[in-house]
Parts: structure tokens; sequence; C-alpha cells
């Protein structure tokens, strides 16, 4: 593990961030921050990969009855053969239903709403995975994954203007960059505008430049998993949720 201090300074944070990276056995990088901001700290985990060895499944977790299939993401993750994943789209919970759309091993669920303030897509399509806009969404075929979530945090390397400046809570993102590294990640408590600094602070491009990042469902769903040794990375999630973002290795 590389442990190292530095002074990031991103619009309104000038902090002092404590920063460190580990490498998991299989090859995905912890990068885990925490960083000083008007009297408190938040805590920044990605989980980073490269799409030539690892690709992302979206996992449907429901059951029978309205349950859900896995008790929780590690569990989930544990014995899909996952690697690492997170939390994924937002959802209702009685009924255990995905709010927006969403696609698993080809099976689809929920309603599409080109309109919605989930403006973004997560697509798994002919086995690559794209972050695109609502509407790039002409078709369905090919595809065997998709989550529509939102907002957009970061859009060709820039945080996203507008973004809510007054709401706080545990959050949850998928993120790129040019050159197919991606990562998963979650925060502490704070503000969509607060996570789109962070995303593209110095501390962060450091460890990955990020041109997009999108929001999924936050709050008691956030939750984050790596498989590492000897104790595997776990950021808990508050309860069951509809759906997971898992990675695993490519053949």
């Amino acid at each position: 593990m590389i442990r190292r201090l530095l002074i990031v300074f991103c619009g309104a944070f000038a902090a002092i961030a404590f920063a460190a990276d580990a490498d998991s056995e299989i090859g995905v990088r912890l990068h885990d921050i925490r960083i000083s901001h008007n009297g408190r700290t938040i805590r920044l985990s990605l989980a980073i990969f490269d799409e030539k060895k690892f690709s992302i499944r979206i996992v449907d977790n429901a059951a029978p009855g309205d349950q859900p299939r896995f008790a929780s993401l590690a569990i989930a993750m544990d014995q899909l053969g996952c690697v690492a994943g997170c939390n994924g789209g937002f959802f209702t919970r009685h009924p255990f239903d995905p709010f927006g759309l969403m696609i698993s091993e080809g099976r689809e669920f929920g309603t599409f709403d080109p309109a919605s303030w989930m403006n973004g897509l997560l697509i798994i399509r002919d086995g690559k995975t794209t972050l695109e806009p609502c509407s790039s969404l002409k078709g369905k075929s090919g595809i065997t994954g998709l989550l529509q979530a939102g907002p957009w945090l970061i859009r060709q390397g820039t945080p996203e203007p507008n973004l809510d400046k007054d709401r706080y809570a545990s959050r949850t993102f998928v993120c790129r960059n040019d050159h197919g590294i991606w990562a998963i990640g979650a925060s502490d408590p704070c503000t969509p505008q607060e996570l789109a600094s962070l995303l593209t602070s110095a501390v962060v491009k450091d460890a990955i430049e990020i041109q997009q990042a999108l929001n999924l469902d936050g709050g008691p769903s956030t939750g984050l998993w790596l498989k590492q040794s000897p104790a595997n990375f776990y950021v808990r999630e508050g309860w069951p949720v509809r759906n997971y973002v898992g990675v695993v290795p490519r053949p």
C-alpha cells in the first residue's frame, strides 16, 4: 500500500487529503482518500479497473415475493464471482422495482423516461460498456445490461453546471477516463456539487482523470465492495437494493 499526503485546491476545497492506494490481488486498484472541508472530513473511495481486463455486469437482485435475491452487496459479489461491485440504480422498496429502465442479462425491467432527471445511461452493448445520455437510446439491439441513473456529475472532464449544492447524502457513482480506465465509487455524505468537485480534484486526477461520471443511487443504498487480501474492502450499504454494478474479469 502507498500512503501519501497532498495539498488539494479545487474550488471551495482547500484541504489536506490523505490518500491510500492498494492493488488487489486481482488487479482492481483501490484509491481511498479523506479530505477535510469546512470542518468535516469526506471519505471518497474508488475501485479502478481497465476495461481490457474487466467488464461490468448489471445484477438483478429481485427474488419472487418482492424479496431481495441476495441479502447484501458482499454476498452477491462473492457468490457471482465478481471482484468488485457497488449498488446500482434507483428503486422503490415496496414494490421492489427499479425506478427508471433496467436491463439485466438481456431482461428488461422498469420504464424508460428520456425526459427524467435521471438523464444518463450505463450501457453494456455487444460486450462494450459506455456512459451515454438518455437521448442516445434509439434501440435496444445488442444491449445485455443497462441502468438509467443520474444526474451527470462530470461530462467532457468538467463538472456539470447547476448541480444540487444543498442536499447532503452518501453517494455512489460510476466514471471513466478517455482511455478505457473505469471506476466505481462511494463517498461520505456530500452534495452532488461537492462530489463533482472532488472527482475533478488533483488527488483524484493522480489516480484517474475522469471525463464522465454518473451519479447512482445513494443514501442508505450506498455500498462499495472490493475483493482484497487479507481482508475485503467494504463500504456497507444500509439495506438491500434492487440491482448491483458488478466487475468481473474478462476470460
